[in-house]
């Protein structure tokens, strides 16, 4: 009798999966979140456990590793101007509890239609509702880019609210452009020591510009080592009765007359009203026609791709003068309001690996 040949294995092929198909990775149900239930001090500010953000089709869910902390997380915090922070989070009830709008960290998730970011890449980017005080941060695509590896997280959440604002305010509202035949133009930053200014400075300074910085003697020194070719004491010198005419003033300050600063320019010339005032920024860009303007800056995909560019190559190099863990954003948001910085005051947020 012969014996029959034993019968095959079939062995089932392995089917190519979708990321996006598969199950997230696990994740804890509630995270850490440095939380306001009402205007205040920042003696308001507690630590709460809360559900995770919900990850809409175009968002990523970061795990949160530095936010920066900056004058529009007070203002939020203090309802400075009152009317218009009532307006926008709430009169009685906060309507965004967690505030912090730069950001730096890790993709934990990605919403089904983003096409740029995959779990585990690192990112920095500005949240537009806020939420950076907390572990896991929801942030449109569009609003993020990756982070270069030459900065840390610290430096990166410190990038986009000021670098963004800088940028726009100097290029598309000041009309300052890389790359022009000519002389230099002249441009005078006012509050040049400060996030926006710092960035205004280098940002400029990228664009070919002349570069003069204004501020208070004390951060003269800083404001020289992000490219300023002069200084001037903003308690001492009076730019509007000088004999020097700028091509573009970009002032974070608006202390002021509007109509020096007019005089201060040359026939072409741009005035920008960044932060500073808010009255006087909302005024001019509604009225102030396009010699004497207010910025309301918009991040964009394309303009943190360009911020991450200079990031990696050095050109942008953030200065962070302290990190506060997530438990102390209250002294965060103390040494923020205090003023005189140095450098960003950022939250580190370090959650699991």
């Amino acid at each position: 009798m012969t014996a029959s040949a034993p019968a095959p294995i079939l062995v089932p092929m392995a089917t190519p999966t979708d990321s996006r198909t598969d199950s997230p990775p696990a994740l804890p149900a509630t995270m850490r979140a440095a939380t306001y239930a009402r205007y205040g001090t920042p003696d308001v500010i507690e630590l709460r456990d809360l559900p995770l953000p919900t990850v809409g089709a175009r968002d990523v869910l970061v795990r949160t590793r530095a936010t920066v902390v900056g004058m529009g997380d007070w203002r939020m915090l203090t309802a400075d101007p009152a009317v218009a922070v009532r307006l926008y989070q709430g009169v009685f009830t906060i309507r965004r509890p967690v505030l912090g709008y730069g950001l730096s960290g890790v993709v934990e998730r990605v919403g089904s239609a983003v096409t740029r970011f995959e779990v585990g890449d690192a990112v920095f980017g500005e949240a537009p509702q806020g939420g950076g005080f907390a572990e896991f941060t929801a942030v449109p695509e569009t609003h993020l880019a990756a982070k270069p590896e030459r900065v840390t997280h610290e430096q990166a959440a410190a990038t986009p609210v000021a670098g963004i604002t800088a940028l726009q305010g100097l290029r598309d509202v000041g009309r300052l452009a890389s790359g022009r035949t000519g002389p230099a133009p002249r441009v005078l930053v006012i509050g040049a020591g400060g996030a926006v200014g710092s960035a205004a400075v280098a940002i400029a300074k990228i664009l070919g510009a002349h570069v003069t910085g204004l501020d208070g003697a004390a951060k003269h020194e800083f404001v020289l080592a992000h490219g300023a070719d002069a200084v001037l004491d903003r308690r001492t010198d009076d730019f509007t009765t000088s004999c020097e005419r700028w091509d573009v003033i970009l002032d974070m300050i608006g202390s002021a007359p509007v109509a020096a600063c007019r005089r201060a320019l040359t026939p072409n010339g741009r005035y920008v009203a960044v932060s500073g005032k808010l009255r006087r920024t909302a005024w001019l860009s509604l009225f102030g026609g396009p010699r004497m303007a207010g910025l309301i800056a918009k991040p964009n995909a394309a303009d943190l791709e360009l911020l991450s560019g200079w990031l990696a190559d050095g050109r942008l190099d953030p200065v962070v003068a302290r990190t506060y863990p997530l438990e102390e954003t209250a002294d965060a948001l103390r040494q923020v309001g205090a003023g005189g910085n140095l450098g960003a005051i950022v939250i580190g947020t370090v959650s699991g690996t």
